[in-house]
């Protein structure tokens, strides 16, 4: 983050959910790699240009570590979008944009998800057919909710 222009409300986003650094671990939000403040790993979600305090799961989830209560982060995103696409329309025109962080390193998908692909014998193969799949299985949500939830006239695609 350089500057005030770069957050998505200077580029004319009224509402965010984002993240800044390209390889997020899908589990704690924190920059992969050797990001860090000091001996602090880095949170990067943020929301509305602060930072995004309770969306983030505890650092005790982890891909090998997926309880009840940990959210795979580009199902947080998704469940954001499905929100705002399902909330009671207004005369105002609505843009939403959304990239799924999904398909980019570190490999990281739901267990159940990857549970799908088992006969993939090569563990990062599975993964990453798990990731798309995955990605897949959102956007799909996504465009059926489009479809039922907008007259098919106002969509730009």
């Amino acid at each position: 983050m350089a500057s005030p222009e770069h957050l998505p409300s200077g580029r004319g986003f009224q509402h965010s959910l984002n993240y800044f650094h390209h390889t997020n671990d899908a589990w704690t939000s924190v920059a992969w790699g050797e990001k860090k403040c000091g001996h602090t790993e880095v949170v990067d979600l943020w929301q509305g240009g602060a930072p995004a305090r309770g969306l983030n799961n505890s650092m005790n989830c982890t891909q090998e570590n997926q309880t009840a209560s940990c959210v795979y982060e580009d199902q947080l995103f998704s469940d954001r979008v499905m929100s705002a696409v399902t909330r009671p329309k207004s005369s105002k025109p609505f843009f939403i944009f959304w990239a799924p962080r999904i398909v980019h390193s570190p490999l990281q998908v739901p267990d159940e998800q990857l549970a799908k692909f088992s006969f993939i014998n090569d563990t990062a193969r599975r993964i990453y057919h798990a990731m798309g799949a995955l990605c897949s299985s959102l956007l799909t949500s996504l465009l059926a909710s489009l479809l039922t939830s907008s007259p098919t006239s106002s969509l730009v695609h």
